[in-house]
């Protein structure tokens, strides 16, 4: 088998064998790796629509769950990621976005209004994550705090960021690691 990026893995065992388990999680349904792979097609789609290219970061904000698996590997074939706490304090919360230097966060609908408050005074789009658990499905929305101008439709490349990610600072202030 030659090698593949993770997302044509995915693809792959979705078009093998659409209706197997991909992600089990407790208390919540089983996702099919045939709703694994759409959802990865909807998170490129809608991260272009929005303007997020594959050589920007997205900073994530995610509750525990189904989409916290999913999410992230889904970005991934679009953009870099950067996890951030959304249950940080609002300051951090801003902080993290400047200092990562995200170009767009990606969060819950509904979720702590400290994050859309975060981006707003950073200037970048809010992406509102939609999470149908009923039907194992995620859904996305885009709601335009800023704007940016349409990206290319191509998928993230090896050059393309991957993971940033914050040290815990003991030595002194926590910094962003690319």
């Amino acid at each position: 088998m030659p090698p593949m990026t993770l997302w044509e893995a995915i693809r792959t065992q979705a078009l093998t064998t659409p209706d197997a388990p991909a992600v089990l999680a407790h208390g919540y349904p089983t996702v099919t790796y045939a709703a694994f792979w759409q959802t990865m097609q909807q998170t490129v789609a809608a991260l272009r629509a929005a303007g997020i290219g594959s050589d920007d970061l997205v900073a994530t904000a995610l509750p525990q769950g189904p989409s916290a698996v999913i999410v992230p590997m889904a970005v991934q074939a679009a953009a870099g990621i950067c996890p951030i706490d959304p249950a940080a304090p609002a300051p951090d919360l801003e902080a993290d976005l400047r200092a990562s230097g995200a170009t767009a966060l990606l969060a819950p609908a509904g979720g702590p209004p400290s994050l859309k408050a975060a981006a707003d005074c950073v200037g970048i789009p809010l992406i509102e994550l939609h999470e149908a658990a009923a039907a194992g499905e995620v859904t996305f929305r885009y709601a335009a705090t800023a704007t940016l101008p349409p990206a290319p439709p191509a998928w993230a490349t090896a050059i393309s960021p991957g993971v940033v990610g914050r040290t815990s600072g003991t030595t002194g202030i926590p910094e962003w690691v690319r």
